[in-house]
Formats: structure tokens, sequence, C-alpha cells
């Protein structure tokens, strides 16, 4: 049976429009694509930041087509009313005072009447097990449950075809897992068609049916997973590698001709029965860290309501020079332990005593450090070090953003921003919440390697795991508002069952020092 095509693409080019100095500026952001998207099916989109492809998802429905200059040709079988796209910041798409009217809003604008509102909000919200947040403001949320009532919204409208662009960003490990199961569903038992772009495949990789790689506006690879991830592997750009899921590298690492590996499961059984070199295991390395502790927090309480704790009787110290990485579930007090930290929020009880001399801190609503219309207004001032400027333009690749206003910006693009305005302050110490929810493998490593060069103390939140296993020197787990526990950076994945990395879950009974690919490719380059 031929497959129905629902969305058909033809030579689809968009360029975006932009003043830049009292001069129009076109940026062409798409060039020649030509894809289909079929019936029933989950494609991945994949990238590096500014490569096109939230342009190319939002080209697909008709209200978020952004402004600019376009030709080709997008036909779609699909009514827009029947296409839902859900946007990487989940900021943009609450705006009312509660979840309840935001869930409520997407129906209202579509003008269903108040049984069919009642009928489908109550099936949905079941459905998502999110009954105890109806009442809540959208800003008292995490970042993750905001992600999930973004898509709850979608829903309610009952798309065919759903866009979802990097919709696991801002979920920590276990929320990502029933988030992805959720898709799943939705797909094989609803039907739903579902396009998503995503900066860590690793979790949805074994979904997806087909997979499409870009750069610079250009589809590059397109067709199964399997054939893609072989092609990034044997393509002439070894940076392609870096976009290739952890556990399908380490799959390729050790066989290029089978078929990649795409779930932890497939590599262990793959990597089964095979000799570990006995002087291959992992050497501990020893931490330069000094004894002096910069920041001592001791039974801290913090409530926004007065009723429910977001932090209680929490105490933790922070040592100079150290890379912490704070870890825990969406809603575990993450987001609130940084600013009370830094100032932003003051406990309710307990006390916060602190030594650094200069703060920076990296929010996760990134639009809120922002003060000036340009990045480069943000960027200069007075007495700066203009070496050290120049610098993190060239690294960071700034120039071609320098002009334009931080709204206009991409996810990845304010990420680069927000980092070389704190760089450019020299901080000896820099707080950032889910410093890496929008940044693609490449610049993850450029990001690790500019911290480490500033010498400053790094505390920061995250769900990504691959980064924390690689640069942490410590790592504390957050779980109802209080440390649960604290170990060194490698222990903690080491230890963990589900925080943990795919490589680790894939070598466990072989080699429990086998954490990261890096570990794969020294022990077993060469095979």
């Amino acid at each position: 049976m031929a497959e129905k095509t629902l969305i058909s693409i033809r030579d689809l080019n968009f360029s975006y429009i932009n003043m830049v100095q009292g001069e129009c500026v076109k940026k062409q952001a798409l060039k020649n694509i030509n894809i289909d998207i079929y019936e029933g099916e989950i494609l991945l989109i994949m990238g590096p930041s500014g490569s096109g492809k939230t342009t190319l998802l939002r080209n697909m429905k008709d209200e978020a087509i952004p402004y600019g200059e376009k030709t080709g040709e997008i036909r779609s079988e699909e009514d827009s009313k029947k296409t839902a796209i859900v946007f990487s910041d989940p900021e943009t798409q609450l705006v009312t005072s509660s979840v309840l009217n935001d869930l409520a809003l997407s129906m209202e604008n579509l003008g269903y009447d108040n049984y069919t509102q009642k009928k489908r909000m109550s099936e949905t919200v079941s459905f998502f097990g999110i009954e105890d947040l109806l009442y809540r403001a959208p800003d008292t949320l995490s970042g993750g449950q905001k992600q999930m009532i973004t898509l709850c919204e979608q829903l309610m409208v009952r798309p065919n075809i759903l866009l979802l662009d990097e919709p696991i960003s801002q979920l920590d490990p276990i929320s990502a897992v029933n988030f992805i199961d959720t898709l799943r569903r939705l797909n094989e038992e609803l039907g739903i068609t579902i396009v998503m772009t995503e900066h860590r495949p690793d979790e949805v990789i074994s979904m997806a049916h087909r997979m499409v790689y870009m750069e610079k506006g250009e589809i590059l690879y397109s067709g199964t997973k399997e054939a893609v991830l072989k092609q990034l592997w044997a393509g002439d750009d070894i940076k392609q590698r870096d976009f290739i899921p952890v556990v399908s590298k380490c799959s390729l690492l050790l066989d290029k001709e089978a078929k990649p590996c795409v779930t932890p499961k497939e590599l262990k059984l793959m990597v089964s029965g095979m000799d570990i070199k006995a002087d291959a295991h992992f050497i501990k390395p020893v931490l330069n860290l000094k004894s002096d502790v910069i920041i001592k927090l001791r039974e801290i309480f913090f409530s926004y309501d007065r009723e429910h704790f977001a932090l209680r009787n929490l105490s933790m110290d922070v040592n100079k020079g150290e890379f912490l990485c704070v870890m825990g579930s969406n809603g575990s007090g993450k987001s609130t332990l940084l600013k009370v930290t830094c100032g932003i929020l003051k406990a309710y009880m307990g006390s916060v005593k602190s030594k650094f001399e200069k703060i920076q801190f990296m929010p996760q609503d990134l639009n809120s450090f922002f003060t000036e219309d340009t990045i480069i207004e943000e960027t200069v001032f007075k007495g700066m070090d203009e070496d050290l400027y120049r610098k993190l333009v060239k690294e960071l690749c700034l120039s071609d953003i320098l002009y334009k206003h931080p709204y206009d910006l991409s996810g990845g693009e304010q990420q680069k921003a927000v980092l070389a305005c704190i760089l450019l302050r020299k901080p000896d110490m820099i707080i950032m919440d889910e410093p890496t929810k929008s940044m693609d493998p490449s610049l993850k490593h450029m990001v690790a390697k500019l911290l480490k060069e500033s010498g400053a103390t790094v505390m920061c939140a995250t769900h990504d795991l691959e980064f924390a296993a690689c640069y942490a020197t410590r790592c504390v787990m957050l779980f109802n508002g209080e440390i649960a526990y604290s170990l060194e950076g490698r222990e903690f994945f080491k230890e963990n069952r589900y925080y943990t990395t795919s490589v680790s879950r894939a070598f466990r009974q072989t080699d429990s020092d086998i954490v990261l690919y890096e570990d794969v490719l020294r022990v077993f380059a060469g095979r």
C-alpha cells in the first residue's frame, strides 16, 4: 500500500529580513528544500544550531511562518487548524494567569463551545495526569512542566500533524522517557504524524521512522534512520559524528558494517562477550579543587506560596574551582536553589554565606537576561577586555547576530550571546540554569572549554546527562527540595540506574568504568 503524503515541500527557499545599522540585510535560512511528510510517520530533523531546522518546522504551519521572503511550494493535505506546533520555548505559548486558562485558549481561539471544551479538557488532562497543576500560575512551573502543559494545550484541538521543536530539551531523564512514551502512543494509537527537531536525539531516535540532517539551510542527508546514521559516520566532516546518538556512535565504532544500534539494550547485546583490555580501565583523575568553600548554604527553606516548600532544610557547600551540576526531576527545586544561591530569591529560613567577588547568572528564560536592543549593545561596555571580546565573537560565531535584537535570535544563538556577556565580565562565580538546552553537541564542547578557561567556579542545573558526565567534578541529586546525595562526577553516573548515560547502561555488566563514548573509544579503538 502506497504511503499517503500529508505535506509536500518543493524547492523551498526562505530568507529572513533584518535591519542592520539602517540597512536591509537578508539571510537565507533555507535553500532548495525538497521533502515529503508521510501520514502516520515520525520524522526526526537534526543539525547544528542555525541550520534552519526551526524555520523549516514553522513553514509547515501557516500561522507559524516567520516574517521573511519565501519561494517554492508547500502543499498540505491537512487544514492548518489540524496542524499543531509546540515551540522550544514554552513561555511563548503560556500567556494567561493560570494553567487552566492556557489549556482552554487554543479551543477558544477556534470557537469551540463550552461543552466541547470541557469534554476535551477532562479527557486530555486525565491522560497527561496534570490535574494538580490546573490552578497554578505558569510562571511558578518548572521548565519541564511548562513543556508538558504546552503539548497538552495543542492536543486539545485533536491535530493530525504535530510539529515539535526540541520537545525534551527541558525535561529530566525520567520525564523525557514518559514524554516520549506519550508521543509514541499518540502516533501508534491515534495515528498522529509527528515531525520534531532535537539536539538530544539519543532519547527519541528509537521511535523515529525517518531522519533528516541539515547544515546551513540545506538537507544533506535524508532517509531511514539507519541509512542517515551511516552517512553521518562515513562523511568527510568528522564534526558530523557529534550529531549521532551516543549508542549508535558506539556501535558504528565497533562495527561500521552492522546495523547501527539505537537503544542501550541493542548495544548491550552487541558488546556482550567482548573482552576488555586489562589495562584499559578508567583512571580516576585527581581533581584540582581548592579547599576554600566559596558558598555555604545552611538549613534553607523556601516556599512560593508559604504552603508547599520548594526547598526544605537544604544544606550544601560549593568549593572554589569546581564544576558542580545539580540534578533532579522537574519541580524538585533546582532553579529555586540556583536563585537562592545567587541572591535573586531570599530564603524563608536558613542562611546563605558566600565569598565570591563577582557573580553572573544565566536564567532558564533567556529573554529575561537582555536589556538592550542589539547583541553588540548588550556585550560591549567601557573597560572590557577587547582581546577576550574578539576571541568570544570568533569562537562562538557571534558576528552574524551582533546587530540583531535578542528576541529575534534562536534559542542556541541567545545562549551563545548570554555566555559571551557573562564571560566578558570575568566573574569568579557562574551560575547557569539549563545552559545546554538549545545547544548542538559541537557548541557544548566549546562552551565547556570557555568555562574552564575562565577559571570561575561553575554551578549549573541540567538535565543533560552526557554534558554533566563529561565535565562535572561533582553532581548533587535534589529530591523533594533536599540534597539526597552528592558524588564525584563519574561516580554519580556509575552508581545510578536511571540518572546515568546510555553508554553506562549498555556497558554496566561488561565494565562499570565505561561511562562515555570517549571511554569506549579508548577501550575498543583499533579492534
